[in-house]
């Protein structure tokens, strides 16, 4: 019989999940009295959560009871509380969980049109905030074919519907108001790039801190998984290689485009917050154990940083 660490029993218990709430409490709520604007990211973010605990239930994305994805998503937007300040970003990172949760219930299915109308609907409303998210869709595209296995005319069709429906409502409303041809500005926006791999002038070390960190859960997830995937049903492998590729792709963007790190550090959070629950949950060595706290002692030292920041 394997003998579980604390790590091990803490992503197993049944009050991992209430504890985190509280803890995130803890942190919010005191920020909001110190913005006021925090409200609507944190009803967001309470959204969000429980889309991401839908992700896990209805794909059994970890294969003993646990609930530490919802516990890590949680913890990571906390830690970064100061991006939420902007509603824009939790509004993203509610379309990525959306996207998610329709594309991982398109597995296999050609006949998935509308959940695959549904998931480009929610890129599509997202990128009307920020248009650059639409670099994503090809990668998508080539998702929905390799790794979802429901691409087909129908399926691409619908993708492209999902995508423009947005846009035909808002661009009806710009009409009934008179003033057509408003988005034709917002589209110019995508065409615009910075020099890569250099921040805007008078950020400050922000964004590396965030950067890094972000980086490393990539890694350590990322390794594990690979490392482990064998264990899981095929189809829980190509659902993790999904959110993989995601975070690897979402890295690479910020890389390139370090301006719009704070739209997409909230994508990438849906993304590797599975990734590092496998890890919490499923490696039992003492180094493992180890690396448990010292992750939570970075993830507690950057939601300070950024308490203070917003203080």
């Amino acid at each position: 019989m394997v003998k579980k660490t604390l790590q091990n029993k803490i992503a197993t218990s049944r009050f991992a999940l209430p504890v985190t709430v509280l803890y995130a409490a803890l942190v919010w709520f005191p920020a909001i009295r110190r913005d006021e604007n925090i409200w609507l990211p944190l009803a967001l973010l309470g959204i969000t959560t429980y889309l991401m605990a839908e992700l896990d239930n209805r794909n059994a994305l970890m294969r003993t009871y646990s609930r530490m994805i919802s516990c890590s998503f949680l913890i990571l937007n906390t830690a970064n509380i100061y991006i939420f300040r902007n509603y824009t970003t939790s509004i993203i990172q509610l379309s990525t969980a959306i996207c998610y949760l329709a594309f991982f219930a398109s597995y296999q299915d050609k006949r998935a049109m509308g959940k695959v109308f549904v998931a480009f609907v929610a890129i599509g409303s997202a990128s009307v905030l920020f248009i650059q998210i639409l670099f994503f869709v090809p990668i998508l595209w080539i998702i929905l074919a390799s790794r979802i296995m429901a691409m087909n005319i129908r399926t691409f069709l619908a993708s492209l519907v999902g995508i423009v429906t947005p846009y035909w409502l808002l661009e009806g409303y710009n009409i009934a108001i008179g003033k057509p041809l408003q988005m034709i500005h917002h589209f110019i926006e995508i065409a615009k790039f910075d020099a890569p791999f250099v921040l805007p002038s008078g950020d400050n070390t922000y964004p590396i801190v965030v950067f890094s960190f972000m980086l490393l859960l990539v890694l350590i997830g990322g390794i594990h998984y690979l490392r482990t995937s064998y264990k899981d049903k095929i189809r829980i492998r190509s659902l993790y290689e999904i959110l993989l590729i995601m975070s690897i792709c979402s890295l690479f963007f910020i890389a390139i485009q370090p301006r719009h790190w704070a739209y997409i550090i909230p994508m990438l959070t849906v993304s590797v917050s599975p990734l590092i629950a496998h890890y919490i949950t499923f490696t039992q060595t003492r180094l493992t154990n180890l690396s448990f706290f010292i992750l939570m002692v970075l993830t507690v030292a950057l939601t300070v940083f950024n308490l203070r920041m917003i203080w």
